[in-house]
């Protein structure tokens, strides 16, 4: 564990690291899994934290609990997190691996999608502004926009201005 890991900060790693960290999870951990669980992670990896009840939403499994259960259980990149309740979480560097690889495997329209569905996902949830982040990667302009005028109030009122401004900014005129 480095400690950028445990901040969720991986840009900083060398990209030759990065590169031989994700031959791995290639050939030694995602192929070895069943096609079922490698859908489910590409899907999940766009949810910061992943409750059951996002994940059911999400993947449309009805054993999402079991699967993320599984995964944490074993080690596998997963760590249960202590919330109100039950909350799951990828490590940083799996996630980006997932993240990248769901680019890959997904045709544009799919992936836009899927960032579509994991937004509503995130804005029922209340976590906002990981919500409005998928959105704009999904260039879901009018969900984007909606949330954002919902949200800069109370964000504004927090001094937290330079987050409202980058979203504006992201927003075609």
């Amino acid at each position: 564990e480095h400690p950028h890991f445990r901040s969720g900060e991986t840009s900083s790693i060398p990209v030759r690291l990065r590169e031989d960290i994700f031959q791995y999870f290639t050939v030694e951990v995602f192929e070895q899994l069943k096609s079922e669980t490698r859908g489910f992670l590409l899907k999940t990896a766009h949810l910061p934290k992943i409750t059951a009840t996002m994940s059911r939403k999400l993947t449309g499994m009805a054993e999402s609990l079991k699967t993320l259960e599984d995964l944490s259980r074993h080690n596998f990149f997963t760590i249960r997190l202590g919330l109100h309740e039950t909350a799951y979480q990828y490590h940083p560097l799996f996630r980006d691996f997932l993240l990248d690889r769901a680019r890959d495997i997904f045709p544009p329209d799919q992936l836009a999608d899927l960032k579509r569905d994991a937004a509503r996902v995130l804005e029922e949830a209340d976590e906002t502004e990981d919500a409005i982040d998928l959105y704009l990667q999904a260039d879901t302009w009018p969900e984007a926009a909606r949330l954002i005028c919902t949200m800069a109030p109370a964000l504004l009122k927090q001094g937290r201005a330079v987050v409202v401004n980058k979203w504006i900014d992201r927003v075609p005129a």
